[in-house]
């Protein structure tokens, strides 16, 4: 829909805006977008299965998944 189309435009903005400036437009928009499917993804898997984790201890693995990488999970 057209409100969801708006909440997920100013997500990928407000992504790209922490990204460094280095990067190319084509790599910033990519990369935003990237963030933004895996947090979907978390997202709808944890209301699917009902996970008893709380909002933000998922936000935060799944911060640290995206500044660490796989090497940072524990």
């Amino acid at each position: 829909s057209g409100g969801t189309r708006m909440v997920e435009d100013h997500m990928r903005a407000t992504i790209q805006s922490f990204l460094p400036e280095n990067l190319t437009d084509e790599a910033r928009t990519l990369t935003a977008q990237a963030i933004l499917g895996m947090a979907e993804g978390v997202c709808r898997d944890w209301l699917a299965t009902g996970a008893q984790r709380s909002p933000d201890e998922i936000a935060e693995q799944l911060g640290r998944l995206l500044v660490l990488g796989l090497a940072g999970l524990e």
